[in-house]
């Protein structure tokens, strides 16, 4: 599992902050399954709830399922060169916590305080 930590770079081309949490995720959250081959925790979905259990009691939902989310990505990635490991993605098998979706939008309201504070003078609508 800890060969993540160590890839310099993504050919997919996902982001910089992308890669940074899941290198967060193995370094922190799955510290102490760095030498565990994957067939092992494929062999044992059990133990990957149970890791999700505890994480989530330990640093909250959301780590507990992005945790999860990243531990699903590397176990995909790495079937696709390694038919040994079981098909079954033992993150699959998880309750995953609840998310309560992040309301970051701006609304009409947002909108023109935005104009307003900006200098402009025109009203949406």
């Amino acid at each position: 599992m800890g060969a993540i930590s160590n890839r310099p770079s993504d050919p997919k081309g996902r982001s910089d902050r992308t890669i940074e949490s899941y290198r967060d995720h193995v370094e922190r959250i799955f510290v102490g399954w760095l030498d565990t081959p994957l067939k092992e925790l494929g062999l044992d979905p059990a133990k990957v709830a149970k890791k999700h259990d505890d994480t989530s009691k330990e640093h909250g939902p959301y780590i507990a399922n992005g945790s999860m989310r990243t531990l699903r990505a590397i176990y995909n990635h790495v079937r696709k060169t390694n038919k040994s490991l079981p098909a079954d993605n033992p993150a699959n098998r998880i309750d995953w916590n609840r998310e309560m979706r992040r309301d970051t939008g701006m609304g009409i309201d947002d909108l023109r305080s935005v104009v307003h504070r900006t200098g402009g003078s025109r009203e949406p609508g």
